[in-house]
């Protein structure tokens, strides 16, 4: 799974994309298109918001203060690290717990999804902005150089 920031017309625009092996049963509509990678083979990618597994590892990284993954390029043989250009990061604490997901229904109302799964209510900002959410709630901000932290998405 992967969430791009992308920079359009002077904003950012926030898109998370799963990939799988198989097709996702009941994500039809979610579906963005397959792709052929060298080595794991023909992948399904999807709007991430329609799958649970993306679902339950943004509830966890926000509720759990969980940064991003750390990135390695394979350099003849050797994984060596690839510098962060972005710095994500959850506003939880390190051991919290974080709900079970099997599921993810999203609807979507202007820029923000809503991700219904279970007992998390996650919200997805794809026009994200640095007052997005409210004060009470959980979220998961993003910066880089040059660039004021936003909010991602948030769980109430």
């Amino acid at each position: 799974m992967e969430s791009h920031l992308l920079r359009l017309d002077g904003g950012i625009v926030h898109v998370p994309l799963t990939y799988r092996g198989a097709p996702l049963p009941g994500a039809e509509t979610a579906l963005a298109g397959t792709m052929e990678h060298s080595v794991l083979g023909q992948r399904w990618i999807y709007d991430a918001c329609a799958d649970p597994v993306y679902a339950a590892a943004l509830a966890a990284a926000i509720l759990q203060g969980q940064p991003a993954a750390d990135v390695f390029r394979d350099v003849d043989g050797t994984l060596e690290p690839v510098p962060a250009a972005v710095t994500v990061q959850g506003s939880g604490t390190p051991g919290a717990p974080a709900p079970e997901i099997t599921t993810a229904a999203p609807s979507t109302a202007g820029s923000v999804t809503t991700i219904e799964a279970g007992e998390a209510t996650l919200a997805v900002d794809h026009l994200p902005a640095a007052t997005d959410s409210p004060a009470s709630a959980h979220i998961l901000t993003g910066s880089w150089h040059g660039q004021e932290q936003l909010v991602l998405a948030s769980i109430g």
